[in-house]
């Protein structure tokens, strides 16, 4: 792709060039036909020239749509829509004679366009669509009763069915996959449901079966509507008393058959398979695979200008129009990425276990509202800045919407040793733009994490702290991984869950703060190169929420619908 890049500037100097010559062309040839109109009668110079019109205008639309398909190949780097490779179009002399014998001629005699066959991208658009042909599957026979009072105190039945949702992917070793949402899609129940609890998220090795490590493969991030994103602290295992995800009596997450057909997938997943130590550290290796530190694998869109980015994590066009022989990935050993010897490819399976209720409008529709910070307009402490952003960063020339002006990931500087504060807050402020209720928290952090906190005006609401593996061993850590962040605590033993939720007001300001280490002897970390500096780092915190009021949008039958910071632009208000 670096190559097709690189020429596309003389290929368009080379196109403007047949045109320019075949308008040289156009005027001896229309000079001639003036002669010969003085000696024709009107009618018979008619029809020459409305042909010659025709033929001139058919000219420039081959030329303008070659100039297009061009164009769209020099802007790949920036177009994140998956998709085939483009069929290149390539302009060539005919007296080189290295056209094969066939193309597009233009009406300059010289030129050529030759067809050249795109690579063949597995996976194209949706990469394990394949893999994931079959509905969640519902474990009817562990059915229970459950039995509530609701809002106005009225004793609720509901009937509970335990779920469990699948999702199957393949890697090869050292191989960074960053799914398109848009496409990537497992099929959805047949039926209306609330989600009341997430109860549990495993990484299982479809061959053997057992639980993989996060030494073998990083879980980054999946994102599936509606849930909130599930990091690595997801995978530690949760216990029916204490599930990952539960709300208070008479709430759920809405899922609608007619909307939501096929439940869309952003799954962001790295093997550490097979890495070559960096250094002579594999503990650094591990480190800047899953950090995603600049590498000369991981596609010609990953830069060092762009380290820490996305982009040298699998999201970008060079990645996601890769074929088995040139994939983006970490460093390996006895790396053979050019030699075309076949790769060694492991199959794994997502499992979450949900408990769901196909009597939806039994509980309240659930919205998930998430503050990532730092802000992109201010800087990670949430004061104004006027300073140039760096690539590396989620903000750098990102003025979409989606996110609602806060950022996916940022870095984290590393601090001086001698200095006796080597935490790093960042945060994100929001006012809220109605009133409601709060019924469920939760913080998401990467590595180097040390707590997340959700305040209203500055009050304290909760904090969630981290907890990190202890075992060096690969082959059995699964669960316990040292160097990483591998739990995060809830809010259940605040009033969120204990008193049916927490109130806000219209125009409240409501924050969501966390905090790294940056310094190189945080004691949490084994092995040089772990510590210190962190980059692609998250800083969330997701709460369910009940917006008041009486518009089409909150009235309506929809599903739970997934928002970040301002979110009106994103949502259609």
């Amino acid at each position: 792709m670096t190559d097709k890049n690189n020429n596309s500037t003389d290929t368009d100097t080379e196109t403007s060039c047949l045109v320019s010559d075949g308008l040289e062309e156009g005027k001896q040839n229309h000079q001639q036909s003036q002669q010969l109109q003085q000696k024709l009668p009107r009618w018979k110079r008619t029809t020459p020239m409305v042909l010659l019109l025709v033929v001139a205008l058919m000219s420039m639309m081959i030329v303008m749509a070659v100039m297009n398909l061009q164009g769209s190949n020099n802007n790949s780097t920036n177009n994140h829509s998956q998709g085939l490779l483009l069929n290149e179009l390539v302009a060539e002399k005919k007296h080189n004679h290295n056209h094969g014998g066939h193309g597009i001629s233009f009406d300059n005699e010289d030129a050529v366009v030759d067809y050249v066959k795109p690579k063949k991208r597995e996976g194209s658009g949706c990469m394990f669509c394949d893999l994931n042909q079959e509905q969640p599957i519902l474990h009817e026979h562990k059915n229970f009763l459950h039995t509530f009072d609701d809002e106005d105190d009225k004793t609720e039945d509901a009937v509970v069915t335990p779920m469990t949702f699948t999702y199957t992917y393949e890697l090869y070793d050292g191989q960074s996959i960053f799914t398109d949402m848009r496409h990537e899609k497992v099929p959805n129940l047949d039926f209306d449901y609330a989600i009341l609890s997430l109860n549990d998220v495993r990484n299982i090795n479809v061959e053997t079966n057992e639980h993989v490590s996060l030494d073998e493969v990083y879980f980054h991030h999946l994102l599936f509507i509606p849930l909130q994103m599930l990091g690595a602290e997801a995978l530690m295992g949760s216990t029916p008393s204490n599930p990952s995800t539960k709300f208070p009596n008479g709430y759920g997450m809405h899922m609608i058959k007619e909307k939501t057909p096929a439940i869309n997938i952003n799954a962001h997943l790295l093997s550490n398979k097979n890495l070559e130590p960096i250094d002579g550290s594999i503990a650094l290796a591990h480190k800047q695979c899953n950090e995603c530190y600049y590498g000369p694998n991981k596609g010609s869109d990953c830069t060092p200008e762009v380290s820490g980015s996305f982009k040298c994590c699998g999201d970008s066009k060079a990645c996601e129009t890769a074929t088995s022989d040139d994939y983006c990935h970490c460093t390996i050993k006895n790396d053979e990425s050019s030699s075309g010897t076949k790769k060694t490819k492991t199959k794994y399976r997502i499992e979450v276990d949900l408990n769901i209720s196909r009597e939806i409008d039994k509980f309240k529709r659930i919205d998930m509202w998430t503050l990532s910070a730092p802000a992109c307009h201010v800087n990670q402490k949430g004061v104004s800045v006027f300073e140039k952003l760096t690539p590396d960063g989620y903000c750098y020339n990102n003025t979409g919407s989606f996110n609602g002006g806060g950022s996916l990931y940022h870095k984290i500087d590393l601090q001086d040793d001698d200095s006796s504060n080597p935490l790093v807050e960042t945060k994100i402020n929001i006012i809220a733009p109605a009133s409601g209720l709060i019924v469920y928290g939760v913080g998401h952090l990467h590595t180097g994490g040390v707590s997340a906190t959700l305040r209203i005006n500055g009050k304290e609401i909760c904090t969630t702290g981290t907890t990190y593996g202890t075992n060096s061993n690969e082959t059995t850590n699964a669960r316990n991984e040292q160097n990483h962040l591998i739990a995060i605590d809830s809010c259940y033993d605040t009033p969120i869950y204990k008193d049916g939720g927490i109130r806000f007001k219209e125009g409240d300001v409501i924050t969501a703060e966390s905090i790294y280490n940056g310094s190189s002897n945080d004691d949490r970390f084994v092995g040089h190169g772990a510590a210190g500096e962190h980059k692609n780092v998250m800083s969330f915190f997701t709460i369910g929420v009940i917006f008041d009021g009486n518009s089409e949008w909150l009235t309506e039958k929809r599903n739970t619908r997934t928002l970040f910071n301002n979110f009106f632009h994103s949502v259609g208000l």
